[in-house]
């Protein structure tokens, strides 16, 4: 097994302003499956997008991906922290007790 492979996710990926042209296309009339195949999207994930601006027609729609609302850190706060980290392992690959590395982590 790779030690570092990045896995390629595809899910929940799509462009804020093709979700936007095809929810504004099903609006006006094309079924969301024709739609969603047109604009390479998933025709779940449109009729979710559709039913929420179909129930709030004039409130303001966010078209941001929801798998960010889970994160606990900041993309900047855990390419800090992944830095810090590799950096205590290189100043004590032999003695990680002396650092307080148990004490940081636990």
């Amino acid at each position: 097994m790779v030690r570092n492979r990045k896995k390629e996710k595809t899910k929940g990926n799509f462009d804020a302003e093709s979700m936007k042209e095809c929810v504004a296309a099903i609006l006006d009339g094309e079924s969301i499956r024709n739609a969603a195949k047109r604009f390479g999207l998933k025709y779940q994930t449109v009729g979710m997008y559709v039913k929420k601006f179909r129930d709030n027609p004039e409130g303001e729609h966010d078209m941001k991906l929801r798998n960010d609302t889970r994160k606990v850190f900041t993309d900047k706060q855990e390419d800090d922290l992944e830095a810090y980290l590799i950096k205590l392992d290189r100043e004590s690959s032999d003695n990680i007790e002396n650092l307080g590395f148990p004490q940081l982590v636990y």
